[in-house]
């Protein structure tokens, strides 16, 4: 007869029918409960950020749990500590400082107009090719390096690589003016040429993020000597594939562009407040999964520091977003191959260097739909593409990123860096 796996919430496993995990304190548990408690893994998705934590069905004494000798076991026991764990989720939110966010050491190595290039500092430099991270318009880079011990940067040196990160800045309504051009054929090849300086190497690799992915394809694109890798994140191709973004930019284009001239900027909550029209659902599940897992602490701190990311978004310069919106939006430029920008042509068939591209298998804007025909629009030989779980931010920092985005972008880069 086969075996029946043992509920952990039920009362044979409140007595003891599993082990315990690993540094398990057991003093003051009721008697009729032993050492031996039960753990299982709950997958927890909140919005782009995937929490992988065990649930203890035992007291635990440390930051987060302190024992209680009277929560007994059973419904009524696991009910107490549900309660528990919620007073303790509650005050972490109200009362604890600010997270720790953008902590990993770097010296700033360029600056120039609102750009920043800065280099991370790692003890040991094992592959000779630098990477060059390059953030979306209107975002703050520590997305790639959210906290300690869950950054990208954080694991792409402790892999041996050179790691730079540029900044576009904070631009205002001075800087109206800026557009799509110059960021990809100013901000991003000065920065490179930074990097290239800084690092004594002729090219370096360039990991882009959303429409940072898009100025790192374009900049490869003119400038092929410089560029050993590219690595894409989250970069629609096809727009028409976007879903409802796309829909409401093509209805609403004219009214955007009055919008934009009366404001002079794009305001810092649009990129938060796209993703929760895209994803509405997403939205909602958000508060039911924050009720649910608020007892976990590595959870809440995750929470946390995306949270703070989230609020701190940046505005974005008019005339970019214009020409974003009826060059890439509307006109679709990108799957004809070919781009025009202040005058000059781009051919993403010039695009030779090896090509990584990742989508978010939960992502609602950078659909796999709209990122997968990458591959056959350059002419590397050696492209690859690939759905990644996560959505538009948690494929870059949710916690399932670590074991899944991280680990196949250093992989690749390892044999071509």
């Amino acid at each position: 007869m086969a075996e029946v796996p043992l509920n952990p919430f039920s009362s044979e496993a409140a007595r003891g029918h599993l082990n315990p995990p690993p540094g398990v304190r057991t003093e003051g548990v009721e008697a009729g409960l032993d050492a031996r408690k039960a753990c299982i893994e709950e997958r927890s998705v909140v919005g782009d950020y995937v929490s992988t934590a065990e649930v203890r069905l035992t007291t635990q004494t440390g930051p987060d749990r302190r024992p209680d000798a009277t929560v007994g076991g059973g419904f009524r026991g696991h009910l107490n500590r549900l309660v528990q764990g919620l007073e303790r989720g509650m005050r972490f939110f109200t009362e604890s400082p600010p997270p720790e966010v953008d902590r990993t050491p770097r010296e700033q190595v360029e600056r120039f107009d609102l750009v920043t290039v800065s280099r991370f500092q790692g003890s040991t430099r094992r592959h000779r090719t630098p990477v060059l991270l390059v953030p979306a318009l209107m975002i703050k880079p520590y997305l790639f390096d959210l906290r300690p011990g869950h950054s990208l940067a954080e694991s792409l040196l402790e892999r041996g690589f050179d790691v730079f990160v540029v900044d576009f800045g904070v631009p205002d309504e001075a800087d109206a003016h800026l557009r799509i051009s110059d960021y990809v054929f100013s901000f991003l090849p000065r920065a490179l040429e930074a990097v290239t300086r800084a690092s004594g190497q002729p090219a370096a690799t360039l990991l882009g993020y959303c429409t940072g992915g898009l100025f790192a394809l374009l900049c490869a694109a003119s400038r092929q000597s410089q560029v050993a890798n590219l690595v894409l994140l989250a970069c629609p191709m096809d727009y028409e594939k976007m879903g409802v973004i796309s829909f409401i930019t093509r209805r609403y284009q004219r009214q955007l562009h009055a919008l934009l001239d009366r404001l002079g900027y794009v305001p810092g909550f649009v990129p938060s407040l796209a993703v929760d029209v895209a994803d509405p659902l997403g939205g909602l599940t958000r508060y039911s999964d924050l009720f649910l897992s608020v007892w976990d602490h590595e959870y809440r701190k995750g929470r946390q520091a995306l949270n703070h990311w989230l609020h701190d978004l940046v505005p974005g310069p008019r005339d970019a977003w214009k020409e974003f919106l009826d060059t890439f939006v509307v006109g679709n430029a990108l799957v004809e191959g070919r781009v025009e920008l202040a005058g000059r042509t781009l051919h993403l068939e010039e695009v030779r260097c090896p090509l990584l591209a990742l989508a978010g298998k939960r992502d609602p804007i950078a659909t796999e739909a709209s990122t997968r025909e990458i591959v056959d629009l350059v002419g590397s030989p050696d492209r690859t593409f690939q759905v990644v779980p996560g959505g538009h931010v948690g494929i870059v920092a949710g916690s399932s990123a670590p074991q899944t985005t991280w680990r196949l972008v250093e992989d690749w880069l390892e044999p071509r860096s």
